[in-house]
């Protein structure tokens, strides 16, 4: 903006060769639009470009700098990095040193920002004037401040190094490139990288010439992205899940502290190995497929079975990401471990598998508790109709010849009234007892057999029979028992009983 001399709204949305920002023609000649596009194109195609271009102050005044062009991409997205350089100092002082004397020849071929030479009492004897734009003095206040305007300016904890510096090159002929503070007229603190070497006039008199440049941009930047990296690194360290980078050739660069936990490796130890030393032999072939979608550029995600430093099994979730890490193309890798899931999904679907088995169990007990149940309502109903049958023709006729004959008996109905009455009483209504008593004792064995869960192979072999014997026997119990329903398991009718 200080470049241009604008307002950031009017160079912000504009294209290079707009006629508010450029000429028409280049100095070349070449039409603005033209060259703009061919250096646009060239660098998105992957060629930097660094080319000379004039432009337009807002009053109108042309000055030339140096553009370079790199293609770049961030989220997805490919960009143009443009560095622009206002070389116009440059260029007059390129002009200059055609027609100046020797003695500053070698002096104006190394601006990029303000020059400066002292005496060899250190007093300044000449300043660019582009000084007042990086320092904020004048060359005439620089001249007449002596050493106070530079070295009282100096940030307190970097004067000491300068004063040395100067006294070295000034002493010894030690040149000297270093980068410190200084405080503006302003009282803004600014970066400012200077360097200087000693030299002699054609009267063999000493001066040095130096040049410094503002670089507290730069050094704004630098403070940003390492700030940036130590927060990257923050969260590489500290995540909770397995992290590791990796080559796109499949070898680990980096990996955080959750990723040593998880393998038992340390990381020294990951940078000499390959993941594929941690997975198991059926897994490579997706590692591999992997890493080719990975080339490919695109993302991917696996559950894997992998193996720790011990040889214990690991199921893995596992997902990679390609990016950019120290300019080149790498793999990030989040790994999460999954081996207490998938072993609750194992437990899961073996208590399902139990509850299906049950549940097919309770419904055999429930068939055989609904025939015991319908043997029991027969066994009733027959046992009212029974009773109400010996009341009908034996007790009611009783009765009546009682009332008949005033109250007495005859011996003949006391017994028949004695003999009807202990039958009701001590009648057995329980069917299933009655028909048990109908099996023999071969097949009491094998219900007894059948009960404790034997099946028809382990009976015939404890019984000395054959299996078709077993089975006839089978068929046999079921009639006499009155299992007619074949949805009745017999064993689990027998144990509910």
């Amino acid at each position: 903006l200080t470049m241009f001399g604008r307002p950031r709204e009017e160079i912000v949305g504009n294209k290079p060769h707009d006629p508010r920002l450029s000429p028409a023609l280049q100095a070349d000649g070449v039409s603005t639009h033209d060259k703009a596009l061919e250096k646009i194109t060239a660098a998105l195609e992957g060629n930097p470009q660094r080319f000379e271009w004039r432009h337009l102050k807002s009053d109108g005044t042309p000055f030339d700098s140096e553009v370079s062009l790199s293609r770049l991409e961030t989220g997805g997205k490919a960009l143009l990095l443009a560095i622009c350089r206002d070389i116009s100092e440059r260029k007059r002082a390129e002009e200059a040193l055609r027609a100046s004397e020797e003695q500053y020849r070698s002096l104006i071929t190394n601006i990029p920002s303000v020059t400066w030479t002292s005496d060899p009492e250190g007093k300044t004897t000449f300043v660019s004037p582009n000084v007042e734009a990086v320092y904020g003095y004048t060359p005439e206040e620089i001249y007449r401040g002596g050493a106070d305007i530079w070295f009282g300016r100096i940030h307190p904890e970097d004067v000491d190094r300068v004063k040395s510096a100067y006294a070295a090159l000034s002493e010894s002929g030690v040149p000297f490139d270093m980068e410190y503070r200084i405080r503006r007229k302003t009282g803004d603190l600014i970066w400012l990288h200077d360097r200087a070497t000693r030299t002699y006039d054609d009267q063999g008199i000493t001066r040095a010439d130096g040049v410094f440049s503002d670089i507290t941009a730069r050094k704004e930047a630098e403070a940003a992205r390492a700030q940036a990296e130590h927060q990257y690194r923050h969260i590489f360290e500290s995540a909770v899940d397995a992290l590791a980078i990796l080559t796109m050739e499949g070898r680990f660069v980096e990996v955080n502290p959750a990723m040593c936990d998880l393998h038992g490796f340390t990381r020294e130890e990951h940078l000499s190995v390959t993941p594929a030393q941690f997975l198991v032999p059926e897994e490579l072939p997706d590692f591999e497929e992997s890493l080719e979608q990975a080339r490919l550029g695109e993302n991917f995600h696996r559950e894997v079975l992998a193996q720790n430093k011990d040889g214990g099994p690991l199921d893995l979730e596992v997902r990679g990401t390609v990016f950019e890490y120290l300019g080149k193309p790498h793999v990030l890798v989040v790994i999460r471990d999954i081996t207490e899931r998938k072993q609750a999904e194992h437990r899961l679907r073996q208590v399902t598998e139990q509850l299906v088995e049950a549940n097919a169990a309770l419904e055999e007990k429930n068939a055989a508790l609904r025939q015991i149940l319908e043997h029991l309502e027969r066994d009733k109903k027959a046992y009212r109709d029974e009773v109400c049958e010996s009341v009908e023709k034996l007790l009611l006729p009783v009765v009546a010849r009682l009332k008949e004959s005033g109250g007495t008996l005859d011996r003949q109905d006391i017994d028949v009234l004695d003999t009807t009455l202990k039958a009701i009483v001590e009648r057995d209504i329980d069917q299933f007892k009655s028909d048990l008593a109908r099996l023999t004792p071969r097949e009491l064995d094998i219900c007894g057999l059948i009960k404790e869960g034997c099946s028809s192979k382990d009976i015939a072999a404890r019984l000395n029979i054959s299996s078709q014997t077993v089975h006839k026997h089978r068929q046999l119990i079921r009639r006499k028992l009155r299992l007619s329903n074949k949805a009745v398991n017999l064993a689990a009718y027998l144990r509910s009983r």
